[in-house]
């Protein structure tokens, strides 16, 4: 028998405001230690981890938590470490730490 992280439930609080800052802030960084293969306009070769982390709170997501960040048209897909009620990572085999997957939808609408 396999034993499953418990169930959560994740109340996402985006700060939309903070998002835009951050993104605006990162089109003014750029990194020359390594060249891009491909660089545009306005968009930044590299940020720094402190504004990464930053983005990642935005969020509503703890950075220590959280183990994967993705996005595309449809949505900020996340992956975070499931906590066990004591709030510690949860292993369901005492090596190999749980996750939980979620997708923030990206909405042409506020949500109602």
């Amino acid at each position: 028998m396999s034993a499953h992280p418990p169930s959560i439930t994740v109340d996402v609080q985006v700060d939309e405001a903070a998002i835009a800052r951050l993104v605006a802030k990162a089109a003014g960084t750029r990194d020359t230690t390594a060249p891009p293969s491909v660089t545009i306009p306005g968009v930044p070769t590299a940020i720094s981890r402190e504004l990464a982390c930053d983005l990642i709170r935005a969020l509503g997501i703890d950075p220590n938590e959280l183990h994967s960040l993705s996005f595309d048209h449809r949505g900020i897909h996340v992956e975070v470490f499931a906590l066990n009620p004591e709030g510690h990572r949860f292993t369901a085999d005492g090596e190999n730490v749980a996750t939980h997957r979620m997708t923030i939808p990206i909405l042409d609408k506020e949500p109602t």
